[in-house]
């Protein structure tokens, strides 16, 4: 950020990704077509972040003690309140 420097990661670890990008890409294939695909953005980390989280179905929040990324479980609270505010992605750390 400070030194104003654009790069392309690759990475599957969304605590990496939340680290050290602030704006991202989502790709997506048809499972029907699984060699066929489409990129969108790039946008800023929370938007993507919800539109990549929203179509695979999972929910994210951020662990009070540690402060890293952790998967809601399916059907707790915090993933129904989530869910039901289409807000996918945590809050940022204050």
């Amino acid at each position: 950020e400070r030194q104003a420097v654009t790069a392309l990661v690759v990475d599957h670890d969304v605590y990496f990704l939340d680290l050290a990008c602030d704006r991202l890409m989502v790709f997506h294939h048809p499972a029907e077509a699984p060699k066929e695909g489409a990129g969108r953005g790039p946008f800023p980390m929370r938007t993507g972040m919800n539109a990549l989280l929203r179509e695979i179905g999972i929910t994210f929040r951020r662990d009070a003690d540690t402060l890293r990324p952790r998967i809601n479980q399916e059907g707790s609270v915090l993933d129904r309140e989530q869910r039901a505010s289409g807000e996918y992605y945590y809050e940022p750390a204050a």
